[in-house]
């Protein structure tokens, strides 16, 4: 592949690999490669549905890929954006409330096992702390959903794990 670095995904591989390489395009690469906006990343599964049904037309897929690549394309036209908005959220919180010391931190992915109002609860990708309680406003705690991924950086303070820094959201896996 080396010697095919400056050509395009469908210059080297093919239409017909194209939706088989969705969900890592959809969850991976417009999350954490593209700075897009809200609009961009909802128009990006709407965009995505339309090529997959241009590619059954031209009898590049069958239509059980396309059915599974559409699917992909609706939800992640509604998640993405969301993921994006909290992200936001998430971000704006920390750069005015990011405690001033903390004695212990934890940098990791983490699950967003339960949601209360004005609190999250976490589990590390990376470490076995158990559940961990984070206070948030309860306009973010309104936007996370169970399942989805937050890359964080967290201090323990005498009043609890807080949010020292923020990185992106994942949806719950397209």
């Amino acid at each position: 592949l080396y010697d095919y670095r400056e050509l395009e995904f469908c210059a080297v591989f093919g239409p017909d690999k194209i939706l088989k390489n969705l969900h890592t395009f959809l969850n991976f690469f417009m999350i954490r490669k593209v700075m897009a906006s809200e609009e961009l990343l909802r128009a990006a599964g709407t965009v995505t549905k339309k090529l997959a049904l241009w590619l059954e037309e031209q009898d590049h897929v069958d239509e059980r890929q396309v059915k599974s690549a559409c699917s992909l394309a609706s939800e992640a036209a509604r998640e993405l954006p969301a993921a994006e908005r909290l992200a936001r959220l998430l971000y704006e919180y920390a750069q005015t409330h990011a405690p001033r010391y903390w004695n212990e931190e934890l940098d990791d992915y983490f699950i967003v096992e339960q949601i209360q109002p004005g609190k999250l609860f976490l589990s590390a990708m990376g470490s076995e702390v158990g559940t961990i309680e984070v206070k948030v406003p309860q306009d973010i705690s309104d936007h996370c959903k169970v399942g989805w991924q937050i890359n964080l950086l967290l201090g323990a303070t005498r009043h609890g794990w807080r949010i020292v820094e923020t990185g992106n959201v994942y949806p719950k896996e397209l």
